[in-house]
């Protein structure tokens, strides 16, 4: 019986397969007689347009020989303007025929184009029904040695053998396909989570895994847009480091100091404090467009500090007093700095509302971020930056002070300065010092005269 069904389903494949073999010739023949209209209407000459010549109107010529010559040229200019007309009749028809022509070979390529493609269907047809065929086969063959050896087993002991005793059975539900990672079995469980706060989520769900038994062996990883978001944050945060460094290295440039850009930097971990406060009075999520909103911070909040101290420093440079210039710029600097940062803040209102339409999500934790870093580092950056750049100064200059009187009793040596510092030169020679106080207030006379006529009209509207 067996043998039978085989010989019947291999008679079967043997049909399909004459059958699809039939339809591959008739396409070979259909590709090959189409190939060879082609290479026939590719290699066929353009016929050429033969447009007969209308005679000229049969013209008495006059007999005055001044008319005979202008008629003489009126008839050349007409038989010229007819041979033009019938060039151009020419070239018209002759370029229809080689748009049909081409449209026609273009058609011609497609439809060879096709039937190559359903070949090659065909051909994988075929290669795939050989394929069953060979598993099947072994199948087959695998099953007749099982019987095989069912019929010795049973020729040798005169009873069959039950399944029970060389093989243990269990009915149990299996999955219907079987997933492997790393080449381990594993099981992938899909959630959505409700709500924007995929962090607070995510530490939940750890949680919860983690009071689970585990079975030996078992492991667990969280991973889609959890895992995504925290490779976004290390990113981030290599960002920021970076952004961080770029802009000391720029100050130092600037300020030809150390110390001076490293007080201006101050100002960023007070425009953290505030975005973090911001979101958390608004019950905002931390995620990608906050963590985008601090890193545009340490750009924006460092420039009202800039400002500020490079006035301070210019006001130094006069002759001023650390206390004094500290006073007048901070004086002359607020209203610019608050206004600044005023106008910053309320542009992006509407944004952290969620007025903005479309991408709220993105847009509103980016603005609230934005709005809280910058209010408090605007404040704090009005009144701790120029404290902080009073006592580092004054820092400086006592040491400067007690350096130079150690010099003077002949406790140590000179040390070479860096550079020119604000308020080193009243601790020099006195001689020397005489003579270079009198140069300096000679060349600053103008420049602070210049300075007071345009700060008194400032000093009457503040």
């Amino acid at each position: 019986m067996a043998t039978e069904q085989r010989e019947q389903a291999n008679q079967e494949f043997e049909d399909g397969l004459d059958q699809i073999a039939e339809q591959r010739d008739a396409l070979d023949e259909q590709i090959e007689e189409m190939t060879e209209q082609l290479e026939a209407a590719e290699a066929m000459p353009l016929p050429e347009v033969q447009i007969p010549q209308q005679p000229l109107p049969d013209l008495t010529p006059p007999t005055d020989p001044a008319q005979l010559e202008e008629w003489i040229r009126g008839l050349l200019e007409a038989q010229r303007q007819q041979q033009e007309a019938a060039q151009r009749q020419a070239a018209e028809a002759q370029q229809q025929q080689i748009a049909a022509q081409q449209e026609q070979l273009a058609q011609m390529r497609e439809g060879l184009e096709q039937l190559e493609e359903q070949r090659e269907a065909l051909d994988e047809q075929m290669s795939d029904m050989i394929d069953q065929r060979d598993q099947s086969q072994q199948q087959q063959e695998r099953s007749e040695d099982l019987q095989q050896q069912a019929e010795d087993a049973r020729e040798a002991t005169g009873d069959p053998i039950p399944l029970s005793e060389v093989a243990t059975i269990n009915e149990v539900q299996g999955p219907a396909a079987v997933h492997r990672i790393d080449g381990n079995q594993s099981i992938t469980i899909n959630a959505t989570p409700v709500g924007a706060d995929l962090g607070a989520v995510t530490t939940q769900l750890e949680q919860a895994l983690a009071g689970l038994d585990m079975p030996d062996g078992v492991t667990y990883e969280i991973g889609g847009i959890s895992q995504q978001q925290t490779e976004a944050f290390e990113q981030l945060g290599i960002a920021m480091a970076i952004a961080v460094a770029i802009v000391y290295v720029v100050m130092v440039a600037t300020f030809k100091s150390l110390i001076q850009p490293a007080i201006l930097l101050v100002s960023v971990p007070f425009a953290a404090t505030g975005a973090i406060l911001a979101l958390l009075v608004t019950d905002t999520a931390l995620g990608i467009p906050s963590m985008i909103g601090l890193l545009m911070l340490i750009g924006i909040v460092v420039t009202n500090a800039i400002v500020l101290i490079d006035l301070v420093n210019r006001y130094r440079d006069r002759g001023e007093s650390i206390e004094d210039a500290i006073t007048h710029g901070a004086r002359l600097r607020l209203r610019p700095i608050v206004m600044t940062a005023l106008a910053t803040m309320m542009a992006l209102v509407p944004m952290g509302l969620g007025l903005t339409g479309g991408g709220v999500f993105i847009s509103q934790s980016l603005a609230l971020v934005t709005i809280g870093g910058l209010g408090s580092s605007t404040l704090l950056t009005l009144l701790l930056v120029p404290v902080l750049y009073d006592l580092i100064e004054r820092a400086r200059v006592g040491s400067a002070e007690r350096r130079e009187r150690k010099v003077r009793a002949g406790i140590t040596e000179p040390l070479p300065a860096d550079g020119p510092s604000h308020d080193e030169g009243d601790q020099s020679d006195p001689e020397r010092n005489d003579g270079l106080a009198v140069f300096d207030a000679e060349e600053a006379e103008p420049e602070s005269g210049a300075a007071d006529a345009d700060e008194a009209p400032r000093r009457g509207r503040d």
